[in-house]
């Protein structure tokens, strides 16, 4: 089974859940419970118009593709700092971003058919680390320039790599850092994190005259 994600994570510190998607989304919205379970959520990818949010540890998890797939090439609009990750496994596309003050930190996306979409900002040193575990020990500047070249494959650790070919378990891994949950393991903090029940969420729906003069 392939993955399919795509969610923002905020640190609330201080906010409600629902304060943080009021700013996110610049409109009042509603908070539902639901009998979906995380997972499930995650991969409502062809109902692309579901939005789900819940707390979890203090973060705020928003699952919403049209909104995650557009964060890779325009922040979005709030000064909140916060994470989003992408992956859609069947076509290798990944993306991760880190923003804060209303513009990015870093944005890496791409896959197999579009090559790197964007590449804004300098890797962290998590990310390095991540990426330079592809490559053979001495190698690892090589692993690092084939993520940022689509055009590029390396003789990894254990076969040909390709920007896409890595771009799952750094998103999966990258993630584990920044939320403490290992999705991309079968542990029992995982298993119980995925079956949490996400709150169904909800904007207001735009009259015809609205969305036209909007």
């Amino acid at each position: 089974m392939g993955w399919k994600l795509a969610v923002v994570i905020a640190k609330l510190d201080s906010r409600t859940l629902e304060s943080f998607l009021e700013e996110l989304y610049a409109s009042p919205v509603t908070l539902e419970p639901s009998d979906v379970p995380v997972d499930s959520a995650f991969y409502f990818y062809e109902r692309l118009s579901e939005r789900f949010a819940w707390e979890h540890r203090g973060l705020g998890w928003i699952v919403d593709w049209k909104l995650v797939e557009s964060s890779f090439k325009q922040p979005l609009k709030t000064t909140h700092p916060l994470w989003t990750f992408g992956l859609q496994s069947t076509v290798n596309w990944y993306g991760i971003s880190q923003q804060a003050g209303g513009g990015f930190i870093r944005s890496k996306s791409g896959s197999s058919d579009d090559g790197v979409v964007t590449d804004i900002g300098e890797p962290g040193d998590v990310e390095r680390q991540l990426v330079s575990a592809f490559s053979k020990p001495g190698e690892e500047d090589v692993a690092m320039a084939a993520w940022r070249d689509y055009e590029m494959t390396f003789d990894g650790k254990y076969e040909d790599m390709t920007h896409d070919g890595m771009g799952e378990d750094v998103v999966l891994d990258l993630l584990e850092h920044v939320t403490g949950i290992p999705l991309g393991l079968d542990r029992p903090e995982s298993r119980a994190f995925m079956q949490l029940h996400a709150m169904k969420l909800t904007l207001p729906t735009r009259s015809f005259l609205g969305r036209i003069f909007r």
